[in-house]
């Protein structure tokens, strides 16, 4: 968790076996830049769980040559070269989707990759509706990793005082109830549109009990997939500093 002036960051991962094949990553470099990230590899277990391994430790080198600037426009690079640690590890067996996206906190532009992911949600106060907020999904994706020929660009968006930003994987919106409904991405929408202002921790606190509400109280307890959630909240505070 970051708690801090700039920026609110809360998660929450949960995996269906000992190892996982989600991978959920974020930190702050230079007190400006936040990186998140949220991947999962094609099915779960030890397998899809080393793949995620070999990329977190290939991000982690990355990380170290990161230059100080923290230059936004190397993210396709950075891109680029996680979908060759997937090619050359995963074989053609395996493949992964990420969505990738770099803050600056200063200015509050957002650069992200969506390789195939579930897309980010950015939520907004509705300017007409005060009591409600406009859901924004990135929606322009790429091709998954672990092809290695795939072209990847970078898109922008802007964060304001009070904006949220959502990352998850797909096994956290595709649990079901006991009638075999899906929770879905719609309904998670609709409940991030009449969701309060507030910050990272409570809305990760929300939508957790609100797919626990749906799907029922062993939510929590028994995952056929891998789920993992990361919000991004810009505080209030900021609007009243600028």
């Amino acid at each position: 968790m970051i708690r801090s002036d700039k920026v609110q960051v809360a998660h929450y991962v949960r995996t269906a076996d000992s190892i996982g094949g989600d991978w959920c990553h974020y930190f702050l470099f230079e007190e400006r830049w936040l990186y998140v990230v949220c991947a999962d590899v094609t099915g779960h277990g030890v397998g899809s769980g080393l793949i995620s391994s070999a990329v977190a430790g290939a991000f982690e080198c990355l990380k170290a040559q990161m230059p100080e600037s923290g230059n936004p426009d190397k993210l396709v690079d950075l891109v680029r070269f996680i979908d060759h640690v997937v090619t050359v590890s995963g074989r053609g067996k395996f493949l992964m989707t990420m969505g990738i996206a770099l803050i600056d906190l200063d200015s509050g532009v957002v650069s992200y990759v969506n390789a195939g992911h579930v897309p980010f949600a950015v939520i907004r106060r509705n300017p007409v509706s005060p009591g409600n907020c406009n859901v924004d999904w990135l929606l322009r994706a790429s091709n998954m990793l672990g092809f290695e020929a795939s072209e990847y660009v970078a898109d922008e968006i802007k964060l304001h005082p009070g904006d949220r930003l959502v990352a998850m994987t797909d096994g956290l919106i595709e649990r079901r109830n006991t009638d075999g409904k899906m929770f879905g991405r719609p309904r998670l929408g609709k409940i991030l549109r009449t969701a309060p202002l507030s910050d990272a921790e409570s809305t990760t606190a929300l939508i957790l009990e609100r797919i626990q509400a749906f799907c029922g109280p062993e939510l929590l307890e028994h995952f056929e997939n891998d789920a993992s959630l990361i919000v991004v909240s810009i505080p209030e505070s900021r609007r009243a500093s600028a």
